[in-house]
């Protein structure tokens, strides 16, 4: 699909946090740090408009794709500068490339059938196990998707002005993530501009959903209150591997280009998923 679950976690983040913010605004430009240390560190921007919303990751390239969300079309512009092309993603070609996915899926767990009838019973036997890990087993023997749970702590900090709590998120009881989530009564943008960021954040989990109703091992996420300001990411041994946190929040007048196709770039077809 058009973005990943590292991606589709910043970007729920950062229009989450645009949610919190306690000013009403009409144009909004938010400033987003990713990665840990100055050599991992990337800044991604946000630009919300005329119910309209400018995904973009800055590192000195003015070439990089970005994305604009149409709250009016409910539809995801992926936009590639370096070709002057882009792709349109609704919910129904969502569906349409979810259901190609699981049919692909279905293949490549025949074709190994297929593939374990020549195999000796040591080997059918290891690779039949190795399969049912990753969900590509018979139905009645594919493990349970890992679930994440959200837990709330006593904890609290703030984040560019914003209080915010302290929220852990354990995947299959091991601690994986640490949110800093502020309250959705904090909404303070005007009543358009908050029912574009609505519209995404409904429009993201919709494309996560339907990704992960395609992907066995992919862990379900449990529904939680709040909107997440900073996120934490740990490994199994419990480091720190990853964050993404707020850096600034701008109420400065936003340029119509930041939320148009470009003119001249050609509509290209959505990449299928395999």
């Amino acid at each position: 699909m058009l973005f990943s679950f590292k991606k589709k976690l910043f970007l729920t983040t950062a229009v989450s946090t645009l949610l919190s913010s306690q000013i009403a605004i009409a144009d909004a430009t938010l400033h987003f740090k990713r990665g840990i240390g100055p050599n991992k560190e990337t800044h991604n921007m946000i630009f919300i408009k005329d119910q309209h919303i400018n995904l973009s990751q800055t590192a000195g390239n003015t070439n990089q794709n970005y994305s604009i969300f149409d709250a009016k079309g409910e539809k995801i512009i992926h936009i590639n500068p370096q070709q002057k092309a882009y792709m349109q993603m609704n919910k129904a070609t969502i569906d349409e490339q979810v259901a190609k996915m699981k049919k692909s899926i279905e293949m490549m767990r025949l074709q190994m059938e297929e593939k374990l009838k020549t195999m000796p019973a040591d080997q059918q036997k290891m690779m039949r196990k190795m399969m049912e890990t990753q969900g590509l087993g018979p139905a009645t023997k594919t493990p349970p998707k890992p679930t994440k749970k959200h837990i709330k702590t006593a904890k609290s900090d703030t984040i560019v002005g914003i209080n915010c709590s302290i929220v852990e998120v354990h995947t299959n009881n091991v601690k994986t993530e640490e949110l800093c989530v502020s309250k959705e009564t904090q909404l303070g943008l005007d009543s358009t501009d908050a029912q574009t960021v609505i519209g995404m954040k409904k429009f993201m989990s919709y494309m996560a959903k339907s990704a992960r109703s395609a992907m066995p091992n992919q862990a379900i996420e449990e529904e939680f209150e709040g909107l997440p300001l900073r996120t934490r990411s740990y490994d199994p041994k419990g480091a720190l591997v990853n964050e993404i946190v707020l850096e600034s929040l701008d109420k400065s007048p936003i340029n119509a280009d930041k939320i148009t196709i470009p003119n001249g770039y050609k509509l290209v077809d959505t990449p299928q998923m395999h």
